[in-house]
């Protein structure tokens, strides 16, 4: 099972690895042609987007990963088809909502940038409707571990996104048509994705499915307006009040960090399925999912620690020192799969026994939390603690549904250490960030010394015995 997962990990890491960091390869290409404005427009576009896409989102995965293991192979086609037909009207409903109060709700959220986006209105419809079909490919693919189709359309609309991409760029320098070119590939996959599901579909109405989507995804529906908010909030925040200039040194810090959630998502999707199947079938051993968590972390903190040393000639390699200021952001975001990951099974396991409802409160307490200290404190010390509440809410989320979880499938992954070394990675990030306690090289030293510690822990309690 661990060569499995680590195989199936790995595959559909390269794929969003790529997409991740193609943008800081050609970065300098990007910021020769447009100005900081407007690459913190197109990032804004993106939350724009996401903001309304969420309103086709009804948490399709978790009806998917909840129901598929129940059912006959029949059943699971007719699921299928009735799930597809559910997303095109959810989007439906999500463009027509946009129409109506896209004037009204999007300036409260990015502020006056909305002036300067309003003429891409169309781009924006054509992506907001393929967003639930994306989602509904996106989860069948991974329950029925279709790894290699999924490696070979990603690759392809890496491909294909980022050569027209900069060939707009260079050509136009114009958002208009650089956007408008993104939407226009969208609409192609999403027609590819659309053709790939009704394949697999068998066409019949069923009403049960619709209760039962309904009955397990309308807390979902209301979270995914708390998640929007727990994971958008601060980017909102930041483009109202800072500007878009700010908001593209902030947003850049994000998209670097997110290479260490991409790792953590590729997991999720390689483990997902095996980790459904082995609790319906009442299996409970866990060794291959302890083993792949402290590798996913032992991994994670071998990035953390080339980026302490490099990142800042990195940073002012790739984007010709337009983002110099962000290193400080990224250590700090680089904290946050660290703190989540002694939790990574635990949503699956809560998606199984449909508990939607607790997946919905910690959301909303969570999306509280980081408002609240948003609201509260970045006013007064700076955009970093921004930052500083995200990580806050992901604590509690995390350690709730750990908590919840681990009793109802009464497992115990022995990985508790994680949080330690959590913790003090954290202190070394805080000291070299705000407090200044201790100098760069002994800091240094600490770093290296608890590392070398985390890598003869994972090679006496796993690698040894191969």
């Amino acid at each position: 099972m661990k060569k499995l997962i680590f195989k199936n990990t790995l595959l559909y890491s390269i794929p969003d690895i790529i997409t991740k960091l193609l943008p800081f390869i050609t970065l300098p290409i990007v910021t020769r042609y447009l100005t900081i404005d407007e690459i913190g427009l197109i990032g804004i576009y993106g939350i724009v987007i996401a903001l309304y896409s969420l309103f086709s989102q009804f948490g399709v995965a978790y009806v998917i990963n909840s129901q598929w293991f129940k059912l006959s192979i029949k059943n699971r086609e007719v699921l299928l088809y009735n799930l597809f037909l559910i997303g095109i009207i959810l989007s439906f409903l999500a463009i027509i909502l946009f129409l109506i109060i896209k004037n009204l709700i999007t300036p409260l959220a990015i502020g006056d940038n909305w002036d300067n986006l309003k003429n891409l209105t169309p781009f924006i419809l054509i992506q907001v409707f393929f967003a639930g079909v994306k989602s509904l490919f996106d989860s069948f693919m991974i329950i029925t571990r279709n790894v290699i189709l999924v490696l070979k359309l990603s690759i392809f609309t890496v491909v294909i996104n980022t050569t027209l991409f900069l060939y707009m760029v260079i050509i136009t320098s114009d958002i208009f048509y650089i956007l408008g070119t993104q939407a226009l590939i969208a609409s192609f996959i999403g027609i590819i994705y659309s053709y790939i599901i009704l394949k697999n579909c068998r066409f019949k109405f069923n009403k049960y499915f619709w209760y039962k989507t309904f009955f397990i995804s309308y807390p979902i529906y209301i979270r995914s307006l708390f998640n929007f908010i727990r994971n958008r909030y601060d980017k909102m925040y930041i483009a109202n009040i800072l500007g878009s200039a700010n908001f593209a040194i902030y947003n850049f810090a994000f998209s670097v960090s997110s290479i260490l959630s991409l790792l953590g998502s590729a997991f999720d999707k390689s483990y997902s399925p095996l980790l459904i199947e082995n609790i319906s079938k009442n299996e409970k051993d866990n060794s291959a999912l302890s083993f792949m968590i402290f590798l996913y972390f032992v991994i994670m903190v071998t990035i953390l620690i080339i980026f302490f040393f490099l990142g800042k000639p990195l940073i002012n390699l790739i984007s010709n020192s337009l983002f110099r200021e962000s290193y400080d952001y990224i250590l700090l975001l680089f904290l946050n799969p660290l703190i989540s990951s002694f939790a990574l099974s635990s949503g699956n396991i809560l998606i199984y026994y449909e508990k939607t409802k607790f997946i919905l409160f910690t959301t909303v307490v969570q999306a509280l939390i980081t408002i609240s200290f948003i609201v509260l404190f970045v006013p007064i010390l700076g955009a970093k603690f921004a930052i500083i509440s995200i990580l806050i809410g992901t604590l509690y989320y995390s350690t709730h549904q750990y908590m919840v979880s681990k009793k109802l499938f009464q497992i115990e992954l022995k990985e508790n250490i994680l949080i330690i070394y959590s913790f003090l990675f954290s202190l070394i990030i805080f000291d070299k960030v705000y407090f200044h306690f201790i100098n760069f090289n002994l800091l240094s030293c600490l770093f290296i010394i608890l590392y070398t510690f985390i890598l003869c822990h994972l090679y006496y309690r796993y690698l040894r015995k191969y």
